[in-house]
């Protein structure tokens, strides 16, 4: 290297370390700086809490020091000046700094401050409380996160916590006001939580919603969702008041539920003004898009009023709980098969249930006449005269949740295993459904318009899936098992042929309480009473009989061509399973008028119907359930895998 190129290098070697060292002297300034700000920052604070602790360390209590306070007018007379002379651009800075002082437990003079706290806003609840926290708690915890820091939520909770928690008369502002703010639970921090817990505030709660439910009604229906969602946190993380006041918990809670099903929209009368709910599906009132944005997107029922029953004989408790979830599965039709599969996760659940219903029935106290034997039926039927009963909750729970769970078991777990009933257990239970649905009806207690909703509703929905059941492996090993009890075949067809509504009602509903070869006789009979009324008054001429050996000749084997054409595989209409049983092709499409020659199939086979004619056709039990509006069960769809 010559010495150019050597006077170079050392010169930037140089340079670069004359720029190094001014760049730690740089760091290093600003790094004193940052410590000896710190440093007096921290010794100011500690200077401010002494000062404070000092000042405060013999006012401890306002008895003990013979001092008293100010009364609610005259700091009502200083607030006012306050609020004149008020500079909100500095004095927001001082209230920013004393909202996160609210939360410095360990400080001397805590326990004066929170008397002080806890004095001010009383005084402001009473003046404008309504206002302060609707526009404030509900607003901040409103979004899907909250507007404001957890810590200054919480702050605000414990003010207006500490000026509910010992005066009644803020209970209903408190309710109506701090409860209903969404998943406010959810937000609070450990120590204004187990101040809740421990102030038996949620028993007040309970007490006073049981006492005044027009608290409820007055709600806004979009704010008491959020109610809702409070009181059953609140039960789950303070079991022990639950426990004592179940009672009051479940019936605050189907209040609350009813009270939310007051603009849901009925079955069949939706329409474009309607809004979609989350959870109650169409709705009447817009739903809040804040709060309901990261949710993907019933019929009602009404509030429940207590029958001349509840007089005499009060309802069990386990006539509440189940009240409480047949409000649900009717308030949450969306979720209803989560709330059913909650209920029978265990298989003794559904057991359990039907050993009360026997207990109960055979107890005589529900039965109306003194004539009658008690049992579980007659204690049932008494039920009709007051569908609003809470006695008939159990009884609707375990049919809705009987049928689902029966609907979708194999049979393996039916009739070899016995989940979750013994076969001897299901022969009482099918006995009972079948009774009681032809009785109700017999009576007269079930017409045509209440026949699809309430008690028979729910049972007659179970004795048909186990009548489905039954129909296709026997586990009643009695063919007159399902015929009608008490009542003579020949009864309910001449009913039915007088066309009277519990004839024409038992027929379309529980055809199988007559026989097969007695309904097929009834169909014979009706369908040549139509011929002869379609017949023109022209003169008949009666020629010779169709050639063949069953005198059906030519039509027949028209019939029996078409219909062996329109069920062969080789066309694509229908496709055939390993058992042999025909179900609509999926891919049919390939015929331009498929759906044209689906409605040809359809009359072929309803002329031959009509005619007598039995054809050899097996189609698929789910094709045969969907055609007759029937419930479809999992095994038919299995049989079409």
């Amino acid at each position: 290297m010559d010495e150019r190129s050597q006077f170079l290098a050392d010169a930037a070697a140089q340079r670069k370390e004359r720029e190094l060292n001014r760049v730690q002297t740089e760091t290093t300034l600003k790094l004193q700086a940052l410590a000896r700000g710190y440093l007096a920052r921290k010794k100011f604070v500690s200077a401010v809490r002494s000062t404070t602790s000092e000042k405060f360390s013999a006012f401890v209590d306002l008895e003990k020091s013979e001092k008293v306070l100010l009364s609610n007018d005259e700091v009502l007379k200083w607030s006012r000046l306050f609020l004149r002379i008020l500079r909100l651009p500095d004095d927001n800075e001082v209230l920013a700094l004393l909202v996160p002082d609210t939360s410095y437990f360990h400080w001397t003079p805590s326990r004066v401050i929170s008397d002080i706290i806890s004095t001010i806003p009383q005084s402001l609840m009473y003046i404008s409380g309504n206002r302060v926290t609707e526009n404030s708690l509900f607003l901040a915890s409103n979004e899907h996160k909250p507007l404001i820091s957890g810590q200054a939520l919480n702050a605000l909770f414990s003010i207006l916590f500490k000026s509910v928690k010992n005066d009644e008369n803020l209970l209903p502002i408190f309710i109506s006001h701090v409860l209903t703010c969404p998943a406010i639970v959810v937000h609070l921090n450990k120590a204004n939580l187990d101040n809740f817990l421990n102030s038996e505030l949620f028993d007040r709660c309970l007490t006073y919603l049981r006492s005044s439910p027009e608290l409820v009604e007055s709600i806004e229906p979009q704010k008491t969702i959020n109610l809702l969602g409070n009181v059953i946190h609140l039960g789950y993380l303070d079991e022990e008041t639950v426990k004592n006041r179940i009672v009051d918990w479940t019936w605050v809670i189907g209040l609350v539920m009813a009270q939310c099903t007051e603009f849901a929209v009925r079955p069949g009368e939706q329409s474009s003004h309607n809004h979609w709910h989350p959870i109650f599906g169409h709705y009447r009132l817009p739903i809040d898009p804040k709060l309901w944005k990261k949710l993907g997107g019933g019929s009602s029922s009404e509030p429940t009023h207590t029958a001349e029953l509840e007089k005499d004989i009060p309802p069990t408790l386990a006539a509440i709980v189940c009240q409480l979830y047949m409000t649900a599965l009717s308030t949450m039709t969306n979720m209803k098969n989560e709330i059913i599969a909650g209920i029978c996760r265990e298989d003794r659940t559904l057991r359990q249930l039907w050993s009360y219903l026997v207990r109960w029935g055979n107890q005589g106290r529900y039965v109306s006449s003194s004539s009658t034997a008690p049992s579980p039926l007659n204690a049932a039927l008494s039920l009709m005269s007051c569908p609003q009963s809470l006695h008939a909750a159990p009884l609707m729970l375990f049919a809705d949740a009987a049928a689902i769970v029966i609907s979708i078991l194999d049979e393996e777990e039916l009739y070899e295993r016995a989940v979750p009933f013994a076969l001897e257990e299901l022969v009482h239970i099918a006995r009972f459904c079948n009774y009681f649905c032809f009785r109700a009806v017999w009576t007269g207690y079930v017409d045509d318009r209440s026949s699809d909703h309430g008690l028979f509703a729910s049972i007659h929905q179970l004795c048909m899936v186990l009548h489905v059941r039954d129909s296709r492996r026997s586990f009643v090993n009695d063919p007159k098992f399902w015929l009608a009890p008490d009542v003579k075949s020949s009864i309910l067809m001449g009913e039915f042929e007088k066309k009277t509504p519990r004839g024409v009602l038992l027929m379309r509903r529980m055809s199988h309480l007559v026989s097969l070869k007695e309904r097929m006789l009834l169909f014979r009979k009706f369908v040549s009473a139509d011929k002869n009324s379609n017949e023109s008054s022209a003169t008949l001429i009666t020629g010779l009989d169709e050639a063949g050996i069953d005198q059906d000749g030519v039509f027949k084997e028209f019939l029996e061509l078409t219909i062996k054409k329109v069920f062969d595989p080789a066309l694509n209409l229908f496709h055939s399973t390993a058992a042999g049983v025909l179900y609509p092709s999926a891919t049919s499409s390939v015929h331009e008028d498929h759906l044209a020659l689906f409605q040809f199939v359809g009359r072929i086979l309803a002329k031959a119907v009509y005619e007598g004619i039995v054809v050899d056709v097996q189609l698929a039990p789910v094709l045969l359930a969907a055609v007759r509006f029937f419930i479809q069960i999992l095994l038919d769809f299995v049989v079409c895998n």
